[in-house]
């Protein structure tokens, strides 16, 4: 018998392929604001041809995540 702990994280509750507004609601701001983090240049996105559709792979999302992410500490340095 083996007992495995796994680690909860704030990203085990986002879906595969994320939304903009799935993206809106985990960075706590307006989908349009969210839409403007989509569309920047180094946002891991599919756009769909034709439509406003964004589709955020979760993976890609936590890599941009995890390097744009200024914590407290960092805030007060600057």
């Amino acid at each position: 018998m083996t007992t495995e702990k796994t680690t909860k994280t704030k990203f085990d509750n986002l879906p595969e392929n994320m939304s903009v507004k799935d993206i809106a609601l985990f960075l706590g701001v307006s989908k349009s604001t969210a839409y403007n983090i989509a569309n920047s240049n180094d946002f891991p996105r599919l756009k769909t041809p034709g439509r406003r559709l964004v589709i955020v792979p979760k993976a890609g999302f936590i890599n941009w995540y995890n390097e744009n992410c200024v914590t407290a500490s960092e805030l007060k340095a600057e």
